[in-house]
């Protein structure tokens, strides 16, 4: 049995109506599809630039990059993505992983995350990539 005493209170439904009113008024849907874009961009750039990288994908603002061993045969790379994402943390960048062998850089910024936050991401990256 599922039971939720603060589902559909007129208080929680006026902060929900809140979140989406600032959605709308800052574009932030437009700003996803933009920054998104740019990321992403930004993401097969360092693919074409590290063989680690096996494949990269995005919708939105939410962005995989798959590390391998060896694109041919696409070994995952799990000590090296744990590697990047805690080097990421301390450079002040949160990420994940996810898969089952945990070897993809998990990436999903906040909606007004902006293009100088790309910028910082995809530098740092780079940085840390340049360094395994």
């Amino acid at each position: 049995m599922y039971f939720n005493t603060f589902g559909g209170n007129p208080v929680t439904c006026e902060v929900g109506m809140a979140v989406l009113d600032v959605i709308e008024q800052e574009n932030l849907v437009e700003n996803a599809a933009e920054v998104g874009a740019y990321l992403a961009s930004g993401l097969r750039k360092l693919k074409e630039k590290y063989d680690l990288i096996g494949d990269t994908r995005d919708r939105g603002l939410f962005f995989s990059v798959e590390l391998v061993l060896d694109r041919n045969t696409r070994t995952p790379a799990p000590k090296e993505t744990n590697r990047v994402v805690n080097m990421m943390k301390e450079r002040g960048i949160l990420i994940g992983t996810i898969g089952p062998h945990d070897n993809i850089l998990k990436i999903r910024p906040l909606l007004p995350f902006s293009h100088e936050n790309g910028n910082q991401l995809v530098s740092t990256l780079d940085d840390i990539l340049a360094t395994l």
